[in-house]
């Protein structure tokens, strides 16, 4: 992707009025404006809960709000079919924290992007889009670094949100999000990164906008407009410089520019210590002028617009700046189902402890079966099979069995989708692939250490304790009632957000699964409206 080329982009204003945003009886945002132009990066600044990831989330169509979000003057909120699916379209988000996922290089996380998002792409263009974006974003020496985590080591920080934006730049946005892109990084780091975001807007006549709390002066210089939010309130707006309106409103409210401080230092001071009514005058002044140049701009597209082509008909504004962005086509079912599967391949022999601790408890659970049940196997004294003893010990051994086996496949699932439930969610809003495609993929892997586990397991119980039934009947059964509890365990795991509530809530839904399964005691015992939830679990049938 070198930026330098002399390709056509289009190019897409975003303007809003009046945008409120409300939680319950909490109002959030109250009749925000502002505009950001094509080919600028712009900055939304304000301190801690000011609304700036609020405003956003609601600018990228992430978040519904009231009122109107104008694309090249055309109302996303009114024409609901078609422009807000063209802003989802056309837009990248990019997140405060980076969730990537630790196994992969960042050479795969990028490729991975690039052929879900971008299947019209041969082979060899999907890999000369990859390799480029990775070259202009400084990436090349990293590629092959896995991205690491808190517990494993891997790229950068740095690093790690280039990353994050080359995730996203495979579409080719024409509207950059960026909530806090420079938090965590040093000042070198951040002002790279601020630098390809003012490089990349330029070349590609995209819009660019950031949140960010407090960046210093070589990071300001960067940014080409300002907004400054104050609990969910536009106080300032408009472009950066010494003689713009900015500064000029500062000096009206008696707020000048102090020799020796950063403006955007200034702008966070006015912004937390101003008064009410100062904070008035900002508004409306900026409002005043907000609304001269929508004025204006009116009339100019006005004036184009009434212009009558050859044929005689209005020109229309979507073809007077060119087209809106097409709707990129992602992959299909197959391709998300193909892709995810080898990602999670990828991750599963990675995840070295993990794979050898699992293999490790497959073989010590026939150790300890042999241990206690020596006397109830072949070895057993020929009087012990006259009592009811023997009847109970093999009973048991199976109960125990298949608890083993569903608590061995199930504990692995319901630790890693909490763990992984970040990166999802941020995949899953990118409309990189859908649901059932990513729990497919899920199940699929999963079927690898099931099967093989519970093959040793069984292997050696038969071996050592032997067990009068048909292996591969016992095999089966086993292998069916691991991938029930595993299911359980991904829907535990899907509904909660931590790993210990998902444990917790794991170990209760086997103990009903068991209990009420008719292995401890007759079903006669339990009461007729309670007896019918043995057919929610697999060990009824078991």
């Amino acid at each position: 992707m070198s930026l330098n080329n002399a390709e056509s982009f289009a190019e897409l204003g975003l303007g809003f009025q009046n945008v409120s945003y409300r939680i319950k009886d909490k109002q959030i945002l109250g009749s925000c404006f502002g505009r950001f132009r094509p080919g600028e990066v712009c900055a939304i600044m304000g301190g801690s809960g000011s609304g700036k990831s609020t405003l956003l989330n609601v600018l990228s169509a992430r978040q519904r709000c009231s009122n109107k979000v104008m694309l090249q003057q055309q109302n996303v909120q009114q024409d609901k079919n078609k422009l807000f699916t063209t802003l989802q379209t056309a837009t990248s988000y990019v997140m405060q924290d980076d969730e990537l996922l630790p196994t992969e290089t960042v050479l795969e996380t990028v490729r991975f992007s690039t052929k879900l998002r971008r299947p019209d792409l041969s082979k060899e263009e999907a890999e000369k889009k990859v390799n480029n974006i990775l070259e202009v974003l400084g990436l090349e020496n990293c590629k092959h670094v896995q991205i690491g985590s808190a517990l494993k080591q891997g790229v950068s920080g740095g690093q790690r949100k280039r990353a994050s934006v080359a995730v996203e730049l495979v579409t080719d946005p024409t509207l950059l999000f960026l909530d806090e892109p420079t938090s965590g990084l040093d000042a070198g780091s951040a002002l790279r990164l601020l630098q390809f975001l003012h490089l990349y807007a330029r070349a590609r006549n995209a819009t660019v906008v950031c949140t960010i709390h407090q960046p210093s002066v070589s990071v300001m210089s960067q940014f080409d407009r300002v907004l400054l939010l104050q609990t969910g309130r536009v106080l300032l707006h408009g472009p950066l410089g010494m003689e713009t309106t900015v500064v000029q409103t500062l000096a009206a409210i008696g707020r000048p520019l102090p020799l020796g401080y950063s403006l955007a230092e200034w702008l966070i001071h006015v912004a937390e210590t101003a008064t009410e009514e100062e904070k008035e005058k900002m508004e409306a002044a900026t409002r005043k002028t907000f609304t001269e140049a929508c004025r204006r701009e009116r009339e100019f597209y006005s004036a184009k617009i009434d212009q009558q082509d050859e044929n005689g008909s209005k020109a229309q504004l979507m073809a007077m700046k060119k087209d809106l962005p097409r709707r990129l086509k992602g992959a299909n079912w197959f391709q998300q189902s193909w892709l995810l599967t080898c990602r999670e391949f990828r991750n599963f022999y990675r995840d070295t402890a993990s794979l050898i601790l699992r293999l490790l408890c497959s073989t010590a659970m026939p150790i300890f079966y042999w241990l206690f049940w020596y006397r109830n196997g072949p070895n057993s004294p020929p009087d012990v099979k006259k009592y009811t003893d023997f009847v109970q010990g093999r009973v048991s051994l199976i109960i125990l069995v298949n608890l083993s086996v569903g608590f061995l496949h199930a504990l692995p699932v319901v630790v890693s989708f909490p763990s992984e439930r970040a990166v999802f969610l941020r995949e899953y809003s990118s409309r990189m692939y859908n649901v059932v495609a990513y729990v497919f993929s899920k199940f699929l892997i999963e079927l690898i250490p099931l099967i093989l586990s519970t093959a040793i397991v069984l292997g050696l119980m038969c071996a050592t304790i032997g067990v009068y039934a048909e292996f591969g009947v016992l095999w089966l059964t086993s292998s069916c009632l691991g991938l029930a509890t595993s299911s359980i365990a991904l829907l535990i795991g899907a509904g909660t957000g931590r790993v210990v509530e998902a444990i917790n809530l794991l170990a209760l839904i086997v103990t009903l699964e068991f209990m009420s399964s008719g292995s401890f005691f007759p079903v006669t015992y339990v009461l007729s409206w309670v007896d019918p939830m043995k057919y929610l679990f697999g060990v009824k049938f078991a």
